[in-house]
């Protein structure tokens, strides 16, 4: 009889909590550093620069240009190249330079373009001009893989869609140094097509320093309401 009472009573408590109104708890998945993120929340700083922001800046290249624009950051010009530096960034470095300690990764389209030996990043083979967008990530993110412990480094390049028309610069300077470059790109809301030629030649300001560079990209791409294909091919020549 007393263990029936009990049974009746622990019966009666669990439909007790059962009738209760519970609270909902809904979980929604957030891509870390990614655009559904409030960049207030953020726990560790993301500095971003667009085209035209490349474009008022005359910079040497994609190195020189996040030393003007992004704080913490300073060049080594080690190899006395002006196209090869060593970034350092809160006191991690990426270089060109095989056996120096890497410690951000670098991401072109997706794409990580740290070398597999060293994990090096060859500034001299990223075409300035043809960049869409850069953003600059401290902290180590676990999300860009090894040897990003002090951030990483995001390279957008342009296509067809972001890009319409012709445009040619040529600019000039002290020691021989000439720097050209050439796109090409439009669309017809759904086939996009992009082409960027850039060259760079220096003779450098003492003998035998003199610097070259030749980058070729293109890209075409497809997209329609809910799918985009994009086909790209780089080419590089350092000198």
């Amino acid at each position: 009889m007393r263990i029936k009472l009990v049974s009746l009573l622990a019966l009666a408590l669990s439909t007790e909590v059962l009738a209760q109104d519970l609270e909902e708890i809904v979980v929604i998945g957030i891509v870390p550093a990614g655009a559904s993120q409030d960049r207030r929340k953020i726990p560790y700083p993301i500095q971003t620069a667009s085209a035209a922001d490349l474009e008022n800046i005359a910079a040497v290249g994609i190195a020189d240009f996040l030393k003007q624009s992004f704080s913490s950051i300073s060049l080594n010009d080690a190899q006395n190249n002006p196209l090869q530096p060593d970034l350092q960034y809160r006191g991690f470095s990426v270089s060109p330079l095989l056996g120096l300690a890497q410690g951000i990764a670098v991401y072109q389209n997706g794409v990580r373009i740290n070398e597999p030996l060293g994990d090096a990043v060859n500034w001299d083979l990223l075409p300035q001009s043809a960049i869409q967008g850069v953003t600059l990530s401290g902290g180590a993110i676990p999300l860009f893989g090894l040897n990003s412990l002090g951030g990483s480094l995001v390279i957008d390049i342009k296509d067809g869609f972001d890009f319409e028309g012709t445009n040619i610069q040529v600019s000039t300077g002290s020691f021989g140094r000439t720097a050209a470059n050439i796109e090409y790109g439009g669309n017809d809301g759904q086939l996009a097509y992009y082409f960027n030629l850039e060259s760079f030649t220096e003779n450098g300001w003492r003998d035998h320093s003199d610097s070259e560079a030749l980058n070729f990209y293109s890209s075409i791409g497809w997209r329609s309401d809910d799918t985009s294909l994009n086909l790209n091919y780089q080419f590089g020549e350092p000198g």
